[in-house]
């Protein structure tokens, strides 16, 4: 969803997880200093439909960074950074 944003030419596009929540508020202060659209796909397990202990949702999520099934990175003016290499 988020490249399809990014193809689309929103001005900022990132991906965050509430594994990582410093880098999820730097992400949300950043989309809101900005003028125009912009989109944030944010990575949140779902304990009742996973069938997972509640506090194991930091885990799982730092696990989906670490294991490249979910990639932090943000897209500001068609530029992409990565901020979370794995």
């Amino acid at each position: 969803m988020a490249k399809i944003m990014v193809a689309h030419g929103v001005p900022y596009v990132a991906t965050a997880t509430v594994g990582y929540p410093e880098d999820l508020i730097r992400k949300v202060r950043k989309a809101l200093s900005i003028k125009g659209t912009k989109f944030l796909q944010i990575f949140a397990p779902c304990p009742t439909g996973w069938k997972m202990e509640p506090g194991l949702t930091v885990k799982i999520t730092k696990e989906a960074i670490s294991c490249r099934a979910f990639p932090l990175f943000e897209v500001e003016n068609g530029v992409y950074k990565v901020t979370m290499k794995p």
